[in-house]
Order: structure tokens, then C-alpha cells, then sequence
């Protein structure tokens, strides 16, 4: 996770690294598409997205949602449980969340992810699961709880990030005219 990896057309992550240097020169946003199985589609987007460098263990800084379905990363529900804001990275074998009971990362579908300490309602970097909708295991797949439940493995997650002032006239949030 730390360096990124995949192919840029298909299954791809960043790298945890080249989100950090990203991030850490100005204030970004980011938006995040989804889609089921059935065709369905919904965004969430973030006026803030930030994420630490290697010595805070790659912490999360997310806020400000606007969107489409509920917001699944900076829940209040819970007293915060469930908010990945100022979430450090976890994975199978760096165990950085909060849960009293285990690992978020061997729980929720083996992805490293920001997990808050409820394991979250928001996890994109689970396993591609298809053909066990609605009924897959429990939070395994690509879930966002608030809009198809934890038993719902999504098509496709696509998580974007710019800066909060980028230079252009925008009809949208991704086709923009200089």
C-alpha cells in the first residue's frame, strides 16, 4: 500500500506515499464515484482530504461531505465510531485501528483501509466480490454501508482527488474547460 500498485485502467491504489506528497502541499478534495451491480450510481465528496506522512502511520484527514447517498466515512452515529476522520492506516499485518475485538483489516474484507474504531461503514479497498448480492459475508467486499448495506459488495468504487483550488471553470466534477 505504501507505494501503490495495479494497473492504472482496472484495480488500481496510488500508494499511501504518493498520496502524502500529494496532499501535503495544499488542501485537496475528494470525490468518490460508485456503482452496483445494477447500474445504480451515487457520489460522496469531501471539501477536505489529507493524508499523513509514514510517522503518523498515514492518518486520514477527512470532512466536509456533500453528495448524492449518506456520508459512510465521517459518520457521527456512534459517539465518532464510525468517522474514519483522523483514522490511521491499517492492514493485515499493521494493525493500526481502534477495535477493542481485532483487526479491521482481516475483519472487513482483507484491504488496508482507514478504519475507525467501529471497523466503519465505508470500506473501498475490499475484495472484488460477484454473485453473492445482496447476501455476501458481512462488510468482505467494497462496501458503503449507507447506500447498499454491509452485505452489498459494490461494482465499482473511484476515489479522486484535486486541489480545493483548481484553476478551472468546472461543469461537474470531473470534465473541466481551461
Amino acid at each position: 500500500y505504501l507505494q501503490g500498485f495495479g494497473n492504472v485502467s482496472g484495480e488500481f491504489w496510488l500508494g499511501l506515499d504518493h498520496l502524502h506528497r500529494l496532499t501535503a502541499q495544499q488542501t485537496h478534495e475528494l470525490y468518490i464515484s460508485l456503482e452496483d451491480w445494477e447500474g445504480g450510481r451515487v457520489f460522496a465528496k469531501y471539501s477536505e482530504f489529507l493524508v499523513g506522512d509514514a510517522g503518523s502511520k498515514y492518518t486520514a484527514t477527512v470532512s466536509g461531505y456533500s453528495g448524492s447517498t449518506t456520508d459512510s466515512m465521517t459518520s457521527q452515529y456512534g459517539n465518532g465510531r464510525f468517522n474514519m476522520n483522523n483514522q490511521k492506516f491499517s492492514t493485515k499485518d499493521q494493525d493500526n485501528d481502534n477495535n477493542d475485538v481485532g483487526n479491521c483489516a482481516i475483519v472487513n474484507g482483507q484491504g488496508g483501509w482507514w478504519y475507525p474504531p467501529s471497523c466503519g461503514y465505508a470500506m473501498l479497498n475490499g475484495q472484488y466480490l460477484t454473485g453473492c448480492n445482496p447476501s455476501c459475508e458481512h462488510a468482505q467486499g467494497i462496501v458503503w454501508k449507507t447506500w447498499r448495506g454491509y452485505g452489498y459488495s459494490l461494482k465499482k468504487s473511484t476515489m479522486m482527488i484535486r486541489p480545493t483550488n483548481y484553476p478551472c471553470k468546472c461543469a461537474g466534477f470531473i470534465i473541466c474547460v481551461k
